[in-house]
């Protein structure tokens, strides 16, 4: 194989390994599955969404088995995240896109959240894993228009 060809393959299985996170994240945290979850992120790696800031991977752990989270799956939640923006410059990526969780109520699902998304990720050991995640609610705040602006302009 040339060595274009192979480096054609690992920019393609990086992205697709790159959207493989990023699917996980949903069947994990709605099927309450903490480690799995938190092994998404890197150890020190934080996710913000606007109402707190999970600092480390312990932390994001800690809130799929907390009580707010645990009472939201067991009515009935699907976490959705949109197809998304990906930016690759070699062991560093940077997705832009949207997510929504959606709960059960009564006898339908409803929107409950949707956020602007923006993930910043590093290739360690043969896998992506999230340095950091921010997730703000669409809800005419500036803040999470600039995490959308700043995927478009760069």
């Amino acid at each position: 194989m040339s060595d274009d060809l192979a480096a054609r393959l690992e920019r393609i299985e990086r992205r697709l390994a790159l959207y493989d996170l990023l699917t996980t994240y949903g069947p994990a945290v709605d099927s309450g599955s903490a480690d799995q979850t938190a092994e998404l992120w890197a150890e020190d790696g934080s996710y913000d969404f606007g109402d707190a800031v999970l600092p480390d991977r312990q932390a994001i752990g800690k809130m799929v088995k907390g009580k707010q989270h645990q009472a939201l799956i067991a009515t009935g939640a699907a976490h959705l995240i949109g197809f998304p923006k990906v930016d690759i410059d070699g062991d560093r990526a940077v997705v832009t896109g949207y997510s929504q969780v959606c709960r059960w109520v009564e006898d339908r699902f409803e929107i409950w959240r949707v956020t602007a998304n923006r993930w910043e990720l590093t290739w360690t050991d043969g896998a992506w894993r999230v340095d950091r995640r921010q997730a703000y609610v669409l809800n005419g705040q500036e803040r999470a228009r600039a995490l959308l602006r700043a995927g478009v302009t760069g």
